[in-house]
Formats: structure tokens, C-alpha cells, sequence
């Protein structure tokens, strides 16, 4: 059994994260275009909290030519995750939708969009350069979650 989630996503392009009351977490990973086999998933259990990292396949050979720099490689997400786990994730460049009320979410991100939908949730979400909009009734029911950009922007929308 666990009782925390980690992920590291640095090569998704899309993620969508959503929590549920279901007891078991669910991950669809798909991957896409000419470079499709170069991103494999890794998966361990330390103590009780599951670590998930994309990585990159050490048989993948990057072909050294002028057209290798056009070849996609693209993955993305969809996480079902109880919401009663503490979810900690890590992502570079991507477009990011949470929807749900988390217990405790702690979300780092580079680049890219991060919308929130939810109602009541807490933790740190921080963003280097991506945006951040959160979408609620209650604007005042994030006491407890600290949002932060270092250089992108902040929105709050109420629903």
C-alpha cells in the first residue's frame, strides 16, 4: 500500500490530473510521434510512497542529422488519484489541468500552463515562467494553498 504519489514528468506535453474518491490510482500514459520509443515509464516503491518518472529509453539512439531535430517526441498524461494522497509532481514545459479538491498537492513546474479547477485545496504550487489560473467559487477557501510564479502570471477566476 501507499500513501504518497511523486511523479516526474519532464517530457509530457499535456497532463491531466484528476482526483476521485476511488481507493486506486490510475495513469494513462501515452506517447506519440517519430520518436514514440524513446520514453519508457519507471515505477518504485519506496517505504510507502510511489515514484513515477518518465525517462529516456538507454536503447533509444538519437540519429546525429540535420532532419533529427524536427522528429517529434511528445507524451502525455491522465492521472486518477484518491484524493485523499498527497500528490507531489515535477514538470518542465506542458499544459497542466487538476481538477478536484487535494488534500495536498506540491506542484513545480517550468514553463507551459497550470490550471486549477476546484473548490478547496492545499499545498504549494510554483511555476517558473508558466502560467497559473485557478478556477473557483471561492477564492477565499485556498487559505492553505500557496501559488506562485517566479516570472509568469497568476490568475484567479471565479466560476
Amino acid at each position: 500500500m501507499f500513501s504518497k504519489v511523486t511523479f516526474y514528468i519532464p517530457f509530457s506535453n499535456k497532463i491531466n490530473i484528476y482526483n476521485n474518491s476511488n481507493q486506486k490510482l490510475e495513469i494513462i500514459f501515452n506517447s506519440n510521434g517519430e520518436y514514440q520509443n524513446s520514453i519508457l515509464l519507471n515505477t518504485k516503491l519506496i517505504n510507502e510512497e510511489i515514484i513515477i518518472e518518465e525517462i529516456m529509453n538507454p536503447l533509444f539512439e538519437k540519429k546525429n542529422d540535420k532532419l533529427s531535430a524536427h522528429k517529434l517526441m511528445s507524451s502525455s498524461f491522465i492521472i486518477k488519484i484518491p484524493d485523499y494522497i498527497p500528490l507531489k509532481i515535477e514538470i518542465n514545459d506542458a499544459k497542466v489541468k487538476c481538477s478536484g479538491n487535494f488534500l495536498d498537492i506540491n506542484l513545480k513546474q517550468k514553463e507551459g500552463v497550470f490550471n486549477l479547477i476546484s473548490q478547496k485545496s492545499n499545498g504549494e504550487i510554483f511555476t517558473e515562467y508558466a502560467e497559473i489560473n485557478i478556477f473557483s467559487n471561492h477564492q477565499s477557501k485556498f487559505s492553505n494553498l500557496k501559488v506562485t510564479s517566479k516570472k509568469g502570471n497568476v490568475f484567479y477566476h471565479t466560476q
